[in-house]
C-alpha cells in the first residue's frame, strides 16, 4: 500500500458515477483548500484504491449504481476499516441521513444549494473530520506506547487514584514484587496494603500536591508473605478524564542498601582493628589494654556483654581477665568451668569458633552460670592464641537474639590474633629484659670491651670496658656509630673494612688491629664477633667481644728479637763447635 507524502496535507478520495461531477469537485477542493483529490466511479473501485493507497477521508455519494453509498459504507466498516466517510448526495431524505450516521459515517453533507455554500461546508466538514481522525491516532498511538512503555517496563509500576488511594492498574514488575495478583490489588487502598506505616502514604500525599511530582523518596514497603523492603518512591500527578491520578514507580534498593549497611559495618570493624593494633604500639599494659579490647568489641559489634577469659594454669579454669557488661566485682575474680559444659571451654574443644544462636535452646553445651545469671541469648567465641598453646578466650554476647555473620567471626579472630600478638610481645620484652638485665651483669663487670650491633649496624649496647681500653665512654661509641672506624690506625683500616663487609654472615669472625686511644697510645685489639638468633631463628645482629692484646703482642715482638739474636749467635760459632 503506498503511503502518503506529505501527512498534513489532506487525502480525499470522492466516489461518484457522475465523472463530470467529479471532475468539478476535484477541481473545487483542490483549488480552494489544497486537498489532493482522486476518483472512483463506483464502490468496487473504491474499494480497490483503499486496499492500495492510504486517504485521510472518503467522500461518497448515495445512488449509485450496483452498490450505493450505504453498501459501500457498510462494506468498509465491516472491513474494519475506520477512514472518515462523508456522504455527499442531491439525495435529501433525512432518514438516508439517520441511517448513514448509524452505519458509522461521519457527516452527512447535501449536493444542493449555491456552489459556495455546499462546497465551503463540504470543505469544512472535510477538515474537522480528518483533524478528529488524526488526533483520535494519535491519542490512540499515544495509549498504545503508554500501555507498552507500562506494561513491559522492568521497574514496579502502577496508577492510583489520587483522593481513595484505591489502585487502578499495575504492571508485572510491581505484580511480582509485592506477591499480589492485579486482581488482588486494582480497587483496594495502597495504604492498606503496602506502606509498613499508612502515614507514609499522607506524606506522600502532601509533596505531591505541592510539588506535582516526588522523586527517589524512601520509603519501607511489606509485600504479600510479610517481607519488609525498602524502596525509591517516584511518582507524578497525571490527569485522565478529568481524574487525578498518581503514576507511580517503585524501585527495589533492599539489597542494595543491605550490602551498603554491610560494608559500614565491615567497615567500622577494620576500623576497630586498626585502632586497637595503633594503641598497643603506645605500649599500655596488659590488663589496660585487654579493657580497651573488651570496650571497643562490644561496640563494634552492638552487643552489651564482651570478655576475655584466660586459661589458667592445668588448663581446667578460665579467669574473667577483662570484660564490659558484666555484674561489679566479676572482672578479675569470675571463674569459668574450662570443659564442654561452657560455651568457653566448647571452644576450646572444638577449636572452632563457636556461635551461639539462642543460649536457652542450645544442645551442644549447658552454658555457665556466668552467661545465665546475665540473661545472655545470643553469643559468638574465638579462641586467643594457638590451638596447641591458647591463651583464652575471646566472647561477644547479647540479651536479645542477634545473627553473627561471617563478617563478626572474622573481626573476633583478628582482633584474638592482635591479643595474642600483643601478649607475646610483652612476655618477649618481659624476657628480652631479664637476658638484657643478665648481659648486662656479666658484661658491665667483665674486663673485655663487649658491644652488640643491630641488624641496621647500629650498636645497641656497649660494655663500660670499652673507657679502659680505648678512653672513649660507651655513650661515645653509641652517639658516634663510626667511632670505632675513626680510631683504627690507617695501616689497619682494610683490615676492619673487609670485616664489616662480611658482617652479614652466619660466621664467627676473628681478626686483631690496632687502634688508637683517646691520649693517642697505640694498643692492639684481638676481636672475636659471632651472629645473634632468637629462638625462632631471627637475626638480631652480631655479639662482639674485644680484647686488649698490647701486651702480648710486646711479648711475641721480644719472643721474635730473642730468637734472631740467637740464630745469629748460633750462625757465628760455626761446624767446629760441635764435635
Amino acid at each position: 500500500m503506498s503511503s502518503v507524502k506529505d501527512s498534513k496535507k489532506i487525502h480525499v478520495l470522492h466516489v461518484d458515477d457522475d465523472a463530470s461531477f467529479l471532475e468539478v469537485t476535484k477541481q473545487i477542493l483542490e483549488l480552494e483548500a489544497g486537498f489532493t483529490v482522486e476518483s472512483a466511479v463506483s464502490a468496487d473501485e473504491a474499494i480497490k484504491k483503499l486496499s492500495t493507497t492510504v486517504y485521510d477521508i472518503v467522500v461518497s455519494d448515495f445512488e449509485m449504481p450496483q452498490k450505493d453509498g450505504l453498501i459501500f459504507l457498510k462494506e468498509l466498516r465491516e472491513q474494519n476499516s475506520h477512514i472518515p466517510f462523508v456522504l455527499f448526495t442531491g439525495k435529501g431524505r433525512e432518514e438516508v441521513a439517520i441511517k448513514a450516521l448509524n452505519m458509522g459515517a461521519n457527516v452527512y453533507y447535501n449536493k444542493q444549494g449555491s456552489p459556495e455554500t455546499v462546497y465551503g461546508e463540504l470543505i469544512h466538514g472535510i477538515k474537522l473530520c480528518v483533524e478528529l481522525k488524526r488526533s483520535a491516532d494519535l491519542n490512540k498511538l499515544a495509549e498504545a506506547r503508554f500501555s507498552a512503555a507500562f506494561n513491559l517496563n522492568s521497574v514496579a509500576l502502577c496508577i492510583s487514584d489520587f483522593e481513595t488511594g484505591l489502585f487502578i492498574d499495575c504492571n508485572e514488575q510491581f505484580v511480582n514484587l509485592f506477591g499480589y495478583s492485579r486482581e488482588e490489588l486494582i480497587g483496594r487502598q495502597s495504604a492498606l496494603i503496602l506502606y509498613t506505616n499508612p502515614l507514609d502514604r499522607q506524606q506522600i500525599l502532601d509533596l505531591l500536591n505541592k510539588n506535582r511530582h516526588l522523586l527517589n523518596y524512601e520509603v519501607n514497603f511489606k509485600t504479600k508473605s510479610g517481607k519488609l523492603i525498602t524502596a525509591l518512591f517516584s511518582a507524578k500527578l497525571i490527569e485522565v478524564k478529568n481524574q487525578i491520578q498518581i503514576l507511580t514507580t517503585i524501585l527495589n534498593i533492599s539489597e542494595s542498601k543491605q550490602m551498603k549497611e554491610k560494608l559500614k559495618t565491615f567497615a567500622h570493624l577494620q576500623a576497630t582493628v586498626a585502632e586497637l593494633g595503633q594503641y598497643a604500639l603506645t605500649q599500655p599494659t596488659i590488663d589496660d589494654f585487654l579493657d580497651k579490647v573488651a570496650n571497643d568489641v562490644a561496640s563494634a559489634l552492638d552487643v552489651e556483654l564482651c570478655k576475655v577469659l584466660e586459661l589458667l594454669p592445668g588448663g581446667e579454669e578460665l579467669l574473667l581477665r577483662a570484660g564490659v557488661g558484666w555484674k561489679k566485682g566479676l572482672v578479675g575474680k569470675a571463674i569459668v568451668d574450662a570443659g564442654d559444659t561452657s560455651q568457653a571451654g566448647y571452644t576450646l574443644k572444638s577449636k572452632t569458633p563457636i556461635i551461639v544462636d539462642d543460649l536457652r535452646t542450645e544442645k551442644r553445651f549447658s552454658g555457665p552460670a556466668l552467661l545465665h545469671n546475665h540473661s545472655v541469648i545470643s553469643g559468638i567465641s574465638v579462641i586467643i592464641g594457638s590451638l596447641k598453646k591458647p591463651f583464652g578466650i575471646l566472647g561477644a554476647h547479647t540479651t536479645h537474639h542477634q545473627q553473627f555473620t561471617k563478617d563478626d567471626v572474622n573481626f573476633m579472630l583478628s582482633i584474638a590474633n592482635l591479643i595474642d600478638a600483643f601478649i607475646k610481645l610483652k612476655n618477649d620484652k618481659l624476657e628480652l629484659r631479664k637476658n638484657e638485665l643478665k648481659f648486662r651483669t656479666i658484661a658491665d663487670f667483665a674486663r673485655d670491651w663487649v658491644y652488640w650491633i643491630s641488624p641496621e649496624r647500629k650498636f645497641i649496647y656497649v660494655s663500660p670496658s670499652c673507657e679502659i681500653i680505648t678512653g672513649y665512654t660507651p655513650n661515645e661509641f653509641i652517639d658516634n656509630q663510626n667511632l670505632i672506624r675513626d680510631i683504627v690506625v690507617s695501616e689497619d683500616e682494610a683490615i676492619l673494612g673487609n670485616h664489616f663487609d662480611l658482617f652479614s654472615s652466619d660466621n664467627d669472625h676473628r681478626l686483631t688491629f690496632r687502634i688508637k686511644t683517646k691520649t693517642g697510645q697505640i694498643r692492639w685489639i684481638g676481636h672475636i664477633c659471632q651472629p645473634v638468633f632468637d629462638d625462632s631463628g631471627n637475626w638480631l645482629g652480631r655479639r662482639a667481644t674485644n680484647i686488649d692484646i698490647t701486651e702480648l703482642k710486646k711479648v711475641e715482638h721480644q719472643l721474635r728479637v730473642s730468637e734472631r739474636r740467637w740464630a745469629v749467635t748460633l750462625s757465628s760459632i760455626g761446624d767446629g763447635v760441635i764435635a
